[in-house]
């Protein structure tokens, strides 16, 4: 594994895969929930977090846009445009969360705690020996 710098208070964005293959080494995931980390790691910070974390939208009004997205007849509709169909969000709104999913980079445990693919306490626990075995002092 190569060396990390610590950036704000965690891991950078860049090092989700060396974090996956840790918890794969160690053997505190299953290769389902390798296949899972795996795509997760691959993909943008969700817009329904960002939309979450902005405090544009509530749980449950994302729920509701999940869940017609997931009934919709267009399997390429992004909940974006669910979110506007339904008066959920603004069209600025939207906009902001687009460009979140640019510009900002991810903190790989977030992403893994937000998917619900492991418990907390297994991600924190491996988290903490990942970076104290990978930043230089």
């Amino acid at each position: 594994m190569r060396p990390i710098q610590p950036q704000g208070s965690v891991v950078l964005n860049n090092t989700a895969k060396d974090f996956i293959q840790f918890l794969d080494d160690k053997g505190a995931i299953n290769s389902e929930q390798k296949q899972i980390l795996d795509r997760i790691e691959k993909t943008r910070i969700m817009f329904g977090v960002l939309s979450l974390r902005e405090k544009y939208v509530k749980i449950d009004d994302l729920q509701d846009a999940l869940e017609e997205r997931a009934m919709s007849d267009d399997p390429d509709e992004k909940i974006g445009q669910v979110m506007l169909k339904k008066g959920l969000m603004t069209p600025e709104q939207v906009n902001i969360i687009l460009e979140l999913q640019i510009t900002e980079k991810d903190i790989p445990a977030e992403r893994i705690i937000a998917t619900g693919v492991l418990p907390h306490e297994v991600i924190e626990t491996n988290l903490r020996e990942f970076l104290n075995g990978n930043i230089k002092k």
